[in-house]
């Protein structure tokens, strides 16, 4: 009887243990999550963008997307271009083509490359590196960015009846709407404040629904009248444009990422990206969430960021900013693909 009483109690104590070591392990899981930061560094721009495709085409890719690292106006219209080719975006200089680049793409064992941009934008010298590594090279690139735009929504062919439209000699308007258009398949076409150019017109005049992406200050009124069935989409400033956009237009999910609005490249790299996760992006300072961004993020229920860019680009404490917003009622699970802009 006593043998018998004991076993029990020796089963009841293994039970419990067994019980505890199960909380213990769920409540460090959920610790984890809560804090979940993680980073996938690189030292440039460059390896940015090169962990950015790790991250989202682990298993190779059969077309890339190469745009000048310190150019945005050819760039930052082929996020739409990216996605329909499932391709990640590398970055060059105009003159050479990064070694990490070229890792990368011999990694991603690609075959095929879209060089975005004219001569005066990457020169032939790229081109001819990227044959050497028996790759097929197309270049999409006009006289200006303008045409440049329009070509690139030209390989898209008709699959879209809406375009949008942002101002052709800044980055932040089209940064902030890139991964909605590419995860839409809605090509982005380049406007001057005060004229709409032929190339442009010609290209938006038949659609159903054109978005006009910021205020007055970037794209004047006269230029808005000229625009069939526009809507148009702005803020104060580039941040409230950009939670406007998803505000607007992107209003599920519960994720987002954020990048630096004072800079490009890491944004344009996570474009393809963002849009192939379904994701939106946030666009913030070094050092601050703005309000504009801030409410955006409370008033959506976002709980998982991941973050663009080294802490030159987003600091920790920003990190931090987006951890305090939601840690009294929301799991905020952050990673930071980073590099170092120069």
């Amino acid at each position: 009887m006593k043998k018998s009483k004991g076993k029990k109690v020796l089963i009841l104590a293994v039970l419990c243990m067994f019980l505890a070591s199960i909380f213990v392990q769920e409540k460090a899981v959920v610790a984890a999550e809560t804090k979940g930061t993680s980073r996938l560094a690189g030292e440039d721009r460059f390896e940015t963008a090169v962990e950015i495709s790790k991250s989202g085409w682990k298993t190779g890719a059969n077309t890339v997307i190469i745009a000048r690292y310190d150019d945005y106006a050819d760039a930052l219209v082929s996020s739409t271009l990216a996605r329909a080719q499932n391709a990640p975006i590398l970055l060059t200089r105009s003159n050479s083509l990064n070694n990490q680049t070229k890792k990368e793409i011999s990694r991603l064992k690609a075959k095929n490359v879209i060089l975005i941009g004219g001569k005066v934008a990457i020169s032939d010298k790229v081109i001819n590196e990227l044959k050497k590594m028996n790759l097929k090279v197309e270049r999409v690139g006009g006289e200006d960015r303008f045409e440049t735009a329009a070509l690139i929504g030209d390989k898209l062919g008709k699959s879209s009846d809406k375009a949008i439209i942002v101002f052709g000699f800044n980055f932040p308007d089209a940064l902030a709407v890139a991964p909605y258009a590419a995860k839409n398949g809605i090509p982005i076409y380049l406007t001057k404040k005060d004229k709409l150019p032929d190339v442009t017109y010609n290209k938006i005049k038949n659609k159903k629904k054109n978005y006009i992406i910021g205020f007055e200050e970037v794209i004047s009124k006269s230029v808005a009248d000229k625009i069939p069935n526009a809507q148009r989409i702005g803020g104060e400033d580039r941040f409230e444009t950009s939670a406007n956009i998803v505000q607007t237009l992107e209003k599920s999910g519960s994720d987002a990422f954020v990048a630096t609005g004072e800079d490009f490249p890491d944004a344009l790299a996570g474009a393809s990206l963002i849009a192939k996760l379904d994701s939106k992006l946030l666009l913030v300072k070094q050092n601050k969430v703005p309000d504009s961004v801030k409410q955006k993020i409370i008033s959506a229920n976002l709980r998982s960021f991941t973050v663009l860019g080294g802490e030159k680009a987003v600091s920790k404490k920003v990190e931090n900013e987006l951890l305090s917003y939601v840690n009294n009622n929301l799991s905020l699970k952050a990673t930071r693909i980073y590099g170092i802009p120069k």
